[in-house]
């Protein structure tokens, strides 16, 4: 492996790193101490508190070109600098990177994010064509460099069914893109080299799962929470149940009765009956018999196919549990 004299010299002195760091925290927070950008941070918060978009100038100058590039080229001015000057040293902002998707947050208020997202044709390419996925989500595109091809698809509910209709659809550099995400979903195919948007979203104050619909049929092929809240008590309930330790199924089983969220409480009860099988179907036949409880039907319906295809599981429910 070769390690440059650079990052050697870092493993026995690490002051020039905690210097560089630091600058590039001044730098950041200078940005941050503009007037442009405090004036943004303020009308984001108003943003995530309800008002419209329209009554906060600060915000919606961000939704044109013009704006979003001036407020761009502002931090990265700064960065490019520090950068220079300091090049080990770490933009300190939140970030993700995968399959030809990156993001940087620049600003959050509750429900609220503004961030600088790139896509590379690698994301493209990897985008499924045949479904879409719904999400409660009002989003802002503004396009700073690039292009891309795709579609605009929109969702119309008739007769209790969602019919996909998807439109042809070309951003350019300079070009803005608002849509709604509970109905509206933008499709990427083609992207020539690299595309670089200013993204401003605000999510519904009570989230709603994300759902995934096959455009053919308009049938539903999957969903996934809407709050990160809970999508992170459903990772540790999870984890409870991989690491195989049948002592944690009484954990599983009260959260499975006592937690607020139906698609949290599930997820406990599935946990509970592969981790131990006899706490699991005392469990579920102790929610099948609460009435009132939003899982009870479910929950009953799915001990009878249980009892249907293993009837030696109704000998769990009649042994007499332990006092202790």
């Amino acid at each position: 492996m070769l390690i440059r004299s650079e990052l050697r010299a870092l493993r026995a002195d690490d002051g020039p790193q905690r210097t560089a760091q630091a600058e590039m925290h001044r730098r950041i927070g200078a940005w941050r101490d503009s007037a442009r950008v405090r004036a943004v941070d303020e009308a984001l918060a108003c943003f995530a508190a309800g008002e419209r978009l329209a009554d906060l100038p600060a915000l919606a100058a961000l939704t044109t070109y013009r704006g979003a590039r001036e407020f761009v080229d502002a931090l990265v001015a700064e960065l490019v600098c520090g950068l220079d000057a300091l090049p080990l040293a770490h933009v300190a902002f939140r970030h993700t990177h995968h399959a030809g998707r990156s993001s940087l947050m620049l600003s959050r208020a509750g429900r609220v994010t503004l961030s600088l997202e790139c896509r590379t044709p690698a994301f493209a390419a990897g985008e499924d064509p045949s479904s879409c996925v719904l999400s409660d989500i009002e989003s802002w595109d503004v396009v700073l460099a690039g292009a891309m091809a795709g579609h605009l698809i929109r969702a119309r509910e008739e007769s209790g069914s969602l019919t996909f209709e998807q439109d042809p659809l070309v951003l350019r550099r300079g070009d803005t893109n608002g849509r709604r995400g509970s109905r509206e979903v933008l499709a990427i195919e083609h992207i020539a080299s690299c595309l670089t948007l200013l993204r401003l979203q605000r999510r519904a104050e009570v989230a709603t799962p994300a759902r995934a619909y096959d455009l053919a049929t308009g049938a539903l092929i999957g969903q996934a929470s809407g709050d990160v809240r809970e999508s992170r008590r459903a990772l540790m309930v999870a984890l409870l149940g991989r690491m195989n330790r049948r002592e944690d199924a009484p954990v599983l089983a009260g959260i499975a009765r006592d937690a607020d969220e139906v698609a949290l409480r599930w997820e406990a009860v599935r946990e509970c009956l592969g981790l131990d099988t006899a706490t699991g179907f005392r469990l579920l036949g102790e929610l099948a018999q609460r009435t009132g409880d939003p899982i009870q039907p479910d929950a009953a319906a799915l001990r009878a196919q249980l009892l249907e295809a293993h009837p030696q599981l109704a000998a769990l429910e009649e042994r007499p549990q332990c006092p202790v």
